[in-house]
């Protein structure tokens, strides 16, 4: 079974490179990562600057907090 896995991955990596070289797959690969086009995820963090501050409003509070201390009274 896993000969034939092998095979299979063999065989697959010979049909990607049998018409285009990987240096050209590469490069394309390379270019695409490199280009002037800003990620989705970075404009979505431009667009909000206040992303995560909701963990550390003193108002917020969720089921698995605990509960606010008790005022102790000392004399």
């Amino acid at each position: 079974m896993r000969l034939l896995v092998e095979i299979a991955i063999i065989g697959g990596v010979i049909y990607l490179g049998w018409e285009r070289p990987f240096k050209e797959w590469r490069n394309e690969v390379r270019a695409a990562l490199t280009s002037k086009q800003e990620p989705a995820s970075q404009e979505i963090i431009k667009a909000t600057p206040q992303h995560g501050a909701w963990m550390w409003d003193p108002n917020h509070h969720g089921t698995l907090d605990r509960p606010s201390p008790s005022p102790t009274i000392r004399p």
